[in-house]
């Protein structure tokens, strides 16, 4: 998941010890999900009705690591969504910022969290930096070397939202929303990196002996992965366009300062040649388990949410019946469900020692004891958690787990390492990069 993944990037914790265990929790008295980031004092600068900080991040990340040894230098964090953003940066960063779609119009923001207003430079660039001057069709590059790759640009599995299309060309001003439509495309991606150049110019980073830390979500990857598939011409099609963006960003930098530059992923995703083009069909799920439990134990509105890999039941439920029977039941039921791998009680999981035995330890590492959720899920291998994607992530199944890691260091020989790595890997290499010691 986003949320968690760049949580774990940048503490080098696991969900468990963070406390950042999805991109959206249960919030009981609204009886509806909300993001984990939602701090309801700390309303995003120019859209009110949203909220973001870092509230539920329970350890530091290695920008406040960094700030803690040498309080004079920058720690900037920019995404195109606001989970990565804050995430990333912490509770100490000098600049967050991230693209509100909420915002009348949609534009870069921060939360009161970080700053009292929209500081001026921002405020201008955003006016000569308008989203329509963003929103450009999207043709493929090079058909025939996609073609080559991938086969026909039409899969069956690709999904037209926002009205976009399922084939070549794109073009975002069809979508009803114009920031849902230029996230699918890779000009949000171009928009974000157009900001991290203004924003380097802004804080001067890199231009005295103290070492600066810029931090760049590419959101938009996601958004197409989910969209067209991770083997679709449109994700190979953004790859190529951001490696070209993100070259010319570090050939700036490097004209300015001497860089060491880290690229990793939040998470990993379904490879589309293995799927096995079958669902969970999370509302339909939730309608049969509260049936099943309507017949166990008798009729309650029991199933308050699921949203994968989480299982939210009615808590109020819970002085009425034997709740861990409840959830021991629902349990058995979930793992009849041919689509699912296994189910799990995480009120008994998660209070448990650690388990030695995957995915149990997956989970109980990623789930925070004290989380208001009653029951986790892992849907089949290749099985696609949610039947709006053309390919998703979230599972506690290997390719979802392992990320890349590549580092260029200025003074580093070439090498490369066959381990397996992780997102709690990576905050030790960039530590290490840093010459962070880490503390308390």
């Amino acid at each position: 998941m986003t949320a968690n993944g760049h949580a774990s990037l940048l503490t080098g914790k696991v969900p468990r010890v963070h406390g950042i265990y999805g991109n959206k929790i249960f919030d009981d008295e609204k009886r509806s999900s909300i993001e984990i980031i939602d701090g309801e004092y700390y309303p995003v600068l120019g859209a009110p009705d949203q909220h973001a900080s870092p509230e539920r991040l329970r350890v530091k990340t290695v920008g406040e690591m960094l700030k803690q040894q040498n309080p004079d230098l920058k720690v900037v964090s920019l995404a195109w969504k606001n989970r990565a953003a804050v995430l990333m940066a912490g509770k100490k960063a000098d600049f967050v910022a991230w693209f509100e779609k909420g915002a009348h119009p949609p534009r870069f923001t921060t939360s009161s969290y970080y700053a009292k207003h929209i500081p001026d430079w921002l405020v201008n660039w955003n006016l000569s930096h308008p989203v329509s001057a963003y929103m450009k069709v999207w043709n493929a590059q090079s058909p025939k070397l996609l073609e080559r790759i991938n086969g026909p640009d039409r899969r069956d599995c690709e999904d037209s939202r926002a009205h976009m299309g399922v084939t070549f060309p794109h073009d975002p001003n069809n979508a009803s929303d114009l920031g849902e439509g230029l996230e699918l495309t890779p000009f949000a991606s171009e928009y974000v990196i157009d900001l991290a150049r203004k924003t380097v110019q802004e804080f001067s980073l890199g231009t005295d002996d103290s070492v600066d830390l810029l931090q760049i979500s590419i959101s938009g990857t996601d958004v197409i992965g989910h969209a067209y598939g991770v083997e679709s011409w449109e994700y190979f099609d953004n790859l190529i366009r951001v490696d070209r963006m993100l070259g010319e960003l570090v050939d700036w930098l490097k004209s300015r300062t001497t860089v060491s530059l880290m690229i990793t992923s939040d998470h990993g995703s379904i490879p589309f040649s293995k799927q096995k083009r079958a669902f969970v069909d999370q509302k339909a799920l939730g309608a049969s388990l509260d049936a099943h439990l309507d017949k166990k134990f008798g009729n309650a509105d029991w199933v308050e949410l699921v949203e994968h890999p989480y299982i939210y039941l009615d808590r109020k439920l819970q002085a009425k019946y034997d709740w861990n029977a409840v959830l021991n039941e629902s349990v058995s039921f979930l793992n009849e469900v041919p689509q699912i791998d296994s189910a799990y009680n995480l009120n008994e999981l998660t209070k448990r020692p650690i388990p030695e035995m995957e995915p149990s330890r997956s989970i109980w590492l990623g789930t925070i004891d004290s989380s208001r959720v009653d029951l986790y899920f892992i849907p089949g291998a290749y099985v696609i958690p949610s039947k709006s994607d053309a390919s998703t992530h979230g599972t506690a199944w290997d390719y979802d787990r392992e990320v890349p890691l590549l580092i260029w260091e200025t003074t580093a020989a070439r090498s490369s390492n066959p381990m397996s790595f992780n997102e709690s890997h990576v905050a030790s290499e960039l530590r290490r990069l840093l010459s962070i010691v880490e503390s308390d």
